[in-house]
């Protein structure tokens, strides 16, 4: 019987301006030398969606995205996709544990560490070591962390971490630090015991034209950076309340119910039962502890409310829409990054925003997508704002008003989380359960994954 070995042929870091960051060779069965990162980023300028896996003259092209990255590898072996989807998100990670974050410009200033982890990581294009613990000793070079300022609005862009926001405040960059630290960290007693907790709910919602809400799903996970060192144990105490099953009832407002629950391996559950406490040992670096998932009827009522109302003008062929947005929040409550696309007819010619309060507030036209976009940086709970656009089109007719259909909302939120599950306590012990003494951190956020209203 033949047995198929998984065994890569090339791995590489590009970037979606078209530069190769990191290129490894391990077999000349595969593409021709230094090839296969140019014929995979040709592809991509040739081809808007692209599939995690490709087959292009019979070597297998995987990979996936990370903010503006693209991780590659090759293969001609037979082994399933997915083991090497789970390979490159695992190198992904150790790059994030090891360099801080990932991004272009860490990939450029760890290139000599980058390549001395997959020198470990990958022997003759065979996948070795995959535990940042167990690769610790090997790694003799030294992180350089990025130093720039980020936004305080800014809540879980494209590269954010976490970020302290209830036991204690941190500075918004601690944890793109490095899990393996410098020299001086080694002999700095303590000063790299910390854990950071996120608990992150992506939200997706569909309200047909009437405000009647046709979808509205949340998927949440629960992740942790942990620079412990001493393996402590990990008390982590979820809602009391919190109830699993999609036939669980729970009042509007009252309780947690999750459809779907998902834990990592290690987690211990004696006590979850009774109490709703979670019990495991993190290694250090990053984990996902729980993913869950919720539908139907929330528990919270959804965070943005939006009003419209359309007029025809046929002789001046000229369609005007005004939009009124509440964010119905509490009002100690706030989204950031607050993003309106709205989809305009194709043979629109120009486009004129008028904007009630343009205080912290701009709108934007782009010609090529035919799309309006209406930003502002943060709105308060209980806060309304509004927009009026008159659209000029080359010919106003029935079909052209139809084109106008839809509305998409992107936001973040920050200390909000529409389920209502929330981290009761996080207590750490040392191997003689003595209390043990460290940093943490705990954030909870709401982001959108899709958030449409459609407009007819």
């Amino acid at each position: 019987m033949e047995c198929f070995h998984p065994r890569i042929s090339t791995f590489s870091i590009v970037s979606m301006r078209g530069e190769i960051l990191v290129n490894k060779i391990y077999s000349k069965d595969g593409p021709p030398r230094n090839d296969a990162a140019s014929i995979f980023l040709d592809y991509v300028k040739k081809t808007k969606d692209i599939a995690p896996v490709l087959e292009l003259e019979n070597v297998k092209y995987i990979h996936i995205k990370c903010s503006s990255l693209f991780f590659v590898l090759t293969t001609i072996s037979e082994t399933s996709p997915f083991f090497y989807l789970e390979l490159l998100n695992r190198i992904k990670g150790l790059c994030k544990d090891f360099c801080g974050v990932v991004c272009e410009e860490a990939i450029c200033l760890n290139f000599s560490l980058i390549h001395e982890l997959l020198d470990e990581v990958i022997d003759g294009g065979v996948p070795q070591l995959m535990s940042t613990q167990a690769l610790k000793p090997y790694i003799q070079g030294e992180a350089v962390a990025i130093k720039h300022e980020r936004p305080n609005s800014a809540v879980f862009g494209i590269g954010a971490s976490l970020f302290g926001t209830e036991m204690s405040s941190a500075s918004l960059n601690s944890v793109e630090k490095p899990i393996v630290g410098t020299k001086a960290d080694m002999y700095s007693h303590g000063a790299r015991n910390e854990v950071y907790v996120d608990l992150i709910e992506r939200l997706s919602v569909l309200i047909s034209a009437n405000g009647t809400i046709m979808c509205n799903d949340i998927i949440g996970c629960l992740q942790i950076k942990s620079y412990l060192t001493g393996n402590p144990e990990m008390k982590l105490g979820l809602s009391s309340d919190l109830v699993i099953g999609k036939t669980s009832r729970v009042g509007y407002g009252y309780g947690v119910r999750l459809d779907a629950v998902q834990f990592h391996p290690s987690v211990v559950f004696d006590d979850f039962e009774s109490q709703r406490i979670l019990i495991l040992h993190p290694s250090e670096g990053e984990m996902t502890v729980m993913k869950y998932q919720q539908s139907g009827e929330l528990s919270s009522s959804l965070p943005f409310l939006l009003n419209h109302s359309i007029e025809e003008d046929y002789d001046k062929s000229v369609l005007t829409i005004e939009l009124t947005l509440k964010c119905d929040l509490k009002p100690a409550v706030y989204a950031s990054n607050v993003t309106v696309r709205l989809p305009v007819p194709k043979n629109t010619t120009n486009v004129s925003p008028s904007l009630k309060y343009n205080s912290g507030q701009s709108t934007e036209y782009k010609t090529e997508d035919k799309v309006i976009i209406w930003k502002t940086h943060k709105i308060n709970g209980g806060t309304t704002l509004n927009a009026k656009f008159r659209i000029h089109v080359s010919n106003l007719i029935k079909a052209t008003q139809l084109e106008l259909n839809q509305i998409s909302i992107e936001f973040e939120i920050a200390d909000c989380l529409l389920s209502n599950l929330q981290i009761a306590f996080l207590k750490l012990f040392d191997p003689h359960h003595h209390a043990f003494v460290s940093r943490r951190w705990i954030r909870n956020v709401t982001i959108t994954d899709s958030y449409v209203f459609r407009l007819r």
